[in-house]
């Protein structure tokens, strides 16, 4: 594989003119997106603390079911607030029970769970549920939490999808299988945890076809998170395409076979993206990497 073709590698190339342009912009355009986020984020925890308030039944039921929906409001809106636009292509399947998303190359595709209708819960990582504000709405997700180090951590995490799944009480599950991010040039194998189950799976992936891409967010790149945050929000717009693709069903074989299984709709999501598929896993990646983990995360 060519240089420039590597999935883990990201370099931002911009006109001089759109650099001018990106740095006065915020003058003006960044803060206000900036609080407009912040506007509903607080919105969005203060509804989360009070469906979270006293909670002991799970699933949720009721009232705090109902207002669940209110995050997916908030959600969009401040998706959009920081000028990110989707494009919503075919619709989510209320019948099935796990979402699969694809390619996985910024942390801005978290927001994508707010068009796939009821908010669905997630697998994240344990200390995310820590982090202030965004912490209780996560909780709110009802997410499934798992320590990636901890072997009896991930092997539980696999026995709780494999019961949610089954009990459609719970909220549907939307997964990103590829456990780490890339730039979108390939899609990295599928770990086995959406496809333990063997149920139906709504494919869905994610595009941002824009000149300059200032969203990505991978690990072999000259700057991390708050300059993607930056450029992002300094873009007069910037636009998503979101696209569900039909539902596939397991095989007797595969669902035999979680890997085959993930396998063949990694090849599915590859074709209709017209990407390859590639062999590193997020194990190789990040030992690969390691050096870089810490600017990874910030600048």
């Amino acid at each position: 594989m060519e240089e420039e073709d590597l999935p883990f590698k990201h370099r931002i190339s911009m006109s001089k003119i759109r650099w001018i342009r990106t740095y006065f912009l915020p003058l003006s355009l960044f803060p206000l997106r900036v609080l407009s986020v912040l506007i509903f984020v607080i919105l969005y925890w203060m509804a989360a603390s009070v469906t979270l308030l006293g909670k002991t039944e799970s699933p949720m039921v009721g009232w705090r079911k109902k207002v669940k929906w209110i995050g997916v409001l908030f959600g969009r809106f401040a998706f959009r607030c920081m000028g990110l636009f989707p494009i919503i292509k075919g619709e989510p399947n209320p019948e099935v029970p796990v979402f699969v998303l694809a390619p996985h190359s910024s942390f801005f595709d978290a927001f994508v769970i707010f068009w796939l209708g009821e908010i669905p819960s997630i697998v994240n990582r344990y200390e995310n549920q820590n982090i202030p504000f965004i912490g209780k709405c996560i909780r709110m997700t009802e997410s499934i939490f798992v320590t990636r180090e901890a072997a009896n951590s991930r092997q539980q995490t696999m026995q709780e999808i494999i019961y949610r799944v089954k009990n459609p009480a719970w909220p549907k599950l939307a997964l990103f299988p590829e456990g780490s991010t890339s730039n979108r040039k390939a899609l990295m194998p599928f770990k086995k945890g959406a496809f333990v189950a063997g149920a139906p799976i709504q494919p869905v992936i994610i595009r941002y076809p824009n000149t300059v891409d200032t969203v990505t967010w991978t690990w072999d790149q000259s700057h991390g998170t708050k300059t993607v945050v930056w450029l992002t929000l300094s873009q007069i717009y910037t636009k998503v395409i979101v696209e569900f693709l039909p539902i596939y069903y397991s095989s007797s074989s595969e669902q035999k076979d979680p890997i085959l299984f993930g396998n063949n709709v990694r090849q599915v999501m590859a074709d209709a993206l017209n990407i390859p598929v590639c062999q590193d896993s997020f194990e190789e990646v990040k030992r690969k990497y390691a050096h870089k983990y810490k600017s990874k995360k910030l600048d």
